[in-house]
């Protein structure tokens, strides 16, 4: 993951990779959003926003690749409704771990 902007109230996380499924998360406190923007084969895929107040959670969730057999880090965003975002898989746990205490921190969730 690519922390490609980082102020006061804007963080943008870009994640994935750019040809495959580039994904990228921008956290805006001035409109109260939270923006998911997905592209498969460099194809805009439609995009997601959803309040930041609707956020209630974000955490990191370990899974194995069934190929490779390693561990990778999937950053799950967790909404009010129930409903989940999730962002592409990291392999580096302590770069998983690092932008997923900024994005929690960045909202105000406590941890």
């Amino acid at each position: 993951m690519t922390i490609l902007q980082h102020t006061d109230d804007l963080l943008v996380v870009q994640a994935g990779t750019r040809i495959v499924n580039e994904t990228t998360l921008t956290l805006d406190r001035a409109h109260g959003i939270a923006r998911v923007e997905r592209a498969t084969f460099m194809i805009p895929l439609k995009s997601e926003e959803v309040p930041l107040s609707e956020i209630r959670d974000i955490d990191l969730k370990a899974q194995t690749d069934s190929a490779s057999g390693a561990e990778r880090f999937l950053p799950v965003i967790r909404l009010g409704s129930g409903r989940v975002l999730a962002l592409p898989p990291i392999d580096d746990r302590a770069e998983a771990e690092r932008t997923t205490r900024e994005m929690r921190e960045f909202v105000g969730l406590q941890h």
